[in-house]
């Protein structure tokens, strides 16, 4: 695993000059999936890290998609 890829939700956020709450909507929609773009600790309250590179891809794709 490649763990330079894996960022804060702050910094996800700021990479996408998005608030951080946008993400937790797009995690919550279902645009964003469990170990593909994001994963959490042990615990409920964990905090959350944000596969950028895979973020990117499907932002971009669905930009692409709602373009078409």
């Amino acid at each position: 695993m490649d763990f330079e890829d894996w960022v804060s939700t702050e910094e996800m956020a700021a990479e996408l000059n998005r608030d951080r709450r946008t993400l937790h909507r797009w995690r919550k929609s279902g645009l964003l999936v469990p170990a593909r773009h994001w994963v959490r600790g042990q615990g409920e309250r964990s905090p959350m890290l944000w596969r950028k590179s895979a973020v990117f891809k499907t932002l971009a794709a669905n930009t692409l998609r709602l373009n078409a």
